[in-house]
Order: C-alpha cells, then structure tokens, then sequence
C-alpha cells in the first residue's frame, strides 16, 4: 500500500507540473487578443513578396472605434512604436483597410478625437523634450536621442491627428508631419546635446501647460 500511494502522489506531481510548464509559456492558439495583437510573421506571400497577418478581436475593435468617435482614447506602449500606440488606430485599420468579405464600419476621423488627441500627443512630446535636456545635462547620448525621437514621432501624431489624418504606423510619420527638417538635423546630432534638444525644441514649437518650456 505505501507504493502504491507513493505512485499516486508521483503521477499527480508529474501532472501538476506539466500544467504548470504549458501554461507557462504562450500558446498561439489561446493568446489573449483582447489585450493584444496576434502577430504571425511572413505568414502569406502576396505578388512574391512575404507579408505579416494580424489577428484582431473584432469586439474590442468595435468597442475602441465606438469610443473614438467620442474622443476618446489611450496611448499604450507597444514594440515598433517609439512614441506609443493609440487605441484608435483600430478604427483607421476600418477607415483605410480594404475589407474582403462581410461588411464593417469605415469611420471618418472623428471631430471629438480631432479635438482630443493633438493635446495628448503634444503632451507626450513636450515630457519627452525635457527629459532629453535632462539627459543631454548629463551627457547621456542615447537617452537624450531617444527622447528627442519620441518627441518627434508625438509631434508629428499631434499634427495629423489636428489635420484628421489617420496614423497606423510611425513610417514616413515625420514626413507626413512635414518634420522631415528635423529628421534631418538627427541624423547629424552632433557633440553638444544642448544645442540639439534646444534646436529640435524651436522647430516643434510646442507648448504646454504642464510641461512649461518643453
């Protein structure tokens, strides 16, 4: 008896254990896609070229296009955007997407979101620009240019979203944005970083109430 109750606890130890490694580590096939984007990459290959295919939770796409309309939003952070996500970038995937069966909404920018988002991406730039003459007092060289490129990138969401103008991705943001001068000037930052964070500063031309001076 005592081996067979030694085997019974083995067997349920083994179990548990299994339980928990699977559920340790993602499974594609139960990823939580209301908290986030199901990413395959090269999944497809479309005229030769491999292409990244996207699962999206519809109900939360539906829920985030809903509250764009009015006027509100959150930024998250997420990889591959340096200046942050926002929500509504859901309902452009609707506005600009080409749909292949059923039908769903094509929103246009909303007036209330034209409103609200410039002053929370200006916000987010502004924090960005003090943080890099933090930075750039402390001679620290990657922190103040990652700074400064968030400030950029929020800019220039700023500008598009006052011009009702769908943003996806940070590509082309800058030149959309018409800051491709700026882009310019990073590119040859230079040794002073003072000098930069006070350059890239009087070209973004930003105000803010909490973050005075930029």
């Amino acid at each position: 008896m005592f081996w067979i109750f030694i085997a019974i606890i083995w067997v349920i130890a083994v179990g548990v254990g299994a339980w928990l490694i699977f559920h340790s580590y993602p499974d594609p096939d139960r990823i939580d896609v209301k908290r986030q984007p199901y990413r395959v990459p090269g999944l497809l290959t479309v005229g030769g070229a491999r292409v990244d295919l996207i699962y999206r939770d519809l109900d939360e796409v539906l829920r985030w296009t809903a509250a764009a309309e009015e006027g509100r939003f959150e930024i998250r952070r997420e990889v591959g955007y340096v200046a942050g996500i926002a929500t509504y970038v859901l309902a452009g995937e609707l506005a600009l997407g080409k749909v292949l069966a059923g039908e769903l909404p094509r929103l246009a920018f909303p007036t209330r979101l034209r409103e609200a988002a410039p002053a929370a991406w200006f916000r987010l730039a502004a924090g960005a620009l003090s943080f890099a003459d933090v930075y750039a007092g402390r001679q620290d060289r990657v922190a103040c240019l990652a700074n400064l490129c968030q400030a950029v990138l929020a800019t220039g969401q700023g500008r598009l979203a006052a011009a009702g103008q769908w943003v996806l991705n940070e590509k082309r943001l800058t030149e959309r944005a018409g800051l491709h001068a700026i882009q310019d000037r990073l590119a040859q930052p230079g040794p002073d970083l003072g000098a930069l964070v006070s350059d890239v500063r009087a070209r973004l031309e930003l105000t803010d109430g909490v973050w005075a001076g930029g």
